[in-house]
């Protein structure tokens, strides 16, 4: 995050905090947005693939703490988004259910016809818009040896998830 943030010079607009969230200040608020890829419960996650990266994919607060703790600290208007598993969409909508609003859900596939193996999620403070259930993305060719074109404008940085 530190590198594209320098190297798309967005240093004066995006700030980067490292901090466990769970010991953040009562007072640090007013983020105008967060985007973050939560740890796996560490009951149906499978081990991590180093010990010295246990906590990158494992974690023992639930879902609903981490969306809690993060939507708490928005301003109004911020966007909250997150990636996770698909099969945690249930879990995920019920943690945003009063805290934010105008939600969003952009699926990404491993290729066409596959189910969705994870979703992006996006929902606003304040935001009172319907739930969306978008189109969203397939990943790889029916191969699954490349990128679909959309897949790989995105991740070269040519085009933008569409929101809408």
């Amino acid at each position: 995050a530190r590198a594209n943030v320098l190297r798309n010079d967005l240093g004066a607009r995006v700030s980067i905090l490292e901090a466990d969230l769970f010991e953040l200040a009562d007072d640090m608020r007013g983020f105008d947005g967060v985007f973050f890829n939560p740890p796996f419960d560490l009951d149906t996650a499978k081990p991590a693939p180093h010990p010295s990266r246990k906590s990158a994919y494992l974690s023992e607060a639930p879902l609903e703490r981490w969306i809690a703790a993060l939507a708490d600290r928005l301003t109004g208007g911020g966007a909250l988004t997150l990636v996770q598993r698909g099969e945690k969409l249930p879990e995920i909508l019920a943690a945003l259910e009063g805290r934010l609003g105008g939600i969003k859900v952009f699926p990404l596939r491993p290729r066409a016809h596959a189910p969705a193996k994870r979703v992006l999620v996006r929902a606003v403070k304040g935001a009172r818009a319907p739930f969306q259930l978008l189109k969203g993305l397939d990943l790889h060719d029916a191969s699954g040896a490349r990128h679909t074109s959309e897949a790989e404008a995105i991740l070269s940085g040519q085009a933008e998830i569409e929101w809408r």
